[in-house]
């Protein structure tokens, strides 16, 4: 992203997962954080991207992470997510990726639950599948 002029920051509640992000990316600026607390600290940003991220939160938490994605975003901008194409609770993960064990949740959810769980802070652009039948963007 910085190679097109853009000023990426990464976000990610898990510090093993920072530290690889960083060795292939030393040239953006990474936070360690759950994106359900206030992240006004790092600044206001043109968009989010959010790439199997919300499909970690449950449904009850929703309405709190679109605020909080939408109090770091300047006025229009732009959240784009990466979600899950099936509905409810899908599993529970554990699995391993570089050495690094993950257990989490994972949600999918409705078009129509999403929109109400952003209380009118975002409005539907576009839908896309994507190459996998398990996602959408």
């Amino acid at each position: 992203m910085k190679k097109i002029g853009l000023n990426p920051v990464g976000l990610d509640f898990s510090s093993k997962s920072i530290e690889l992000a960083k060795e292939k990316n030393n040239d953006i600026e990474f936070f360690c954080d759950d994106m359900l607390n206030d992240l006004t600290y790092l600044g206001k940003f043109d968009a989010v991207i959010a790439i199997a991220s919300i499909i970690h939160i449950e449904e009850d938490k929703l309405d709190l992470c679109f605020k909080r994605i939408y109090d770091i975003l300047n006025d229009n901008g732009y959240l784009f997510m990466v979600l899950r194409k099936e509905e409810g609770k899908l599993k529970t993960s554990y699995q391993t990726v570089n050495n690094i064990e993950y257990d989490r949740e994972v949600y999918g959810y409705s078009k129509e639950l999403l929109e109400e769980k952003m209380n009118n802070k975002f409005k539907f652009i576009k839908e896309d599948r994507a190459h996998d039948e398990h996602w959408v963007y």
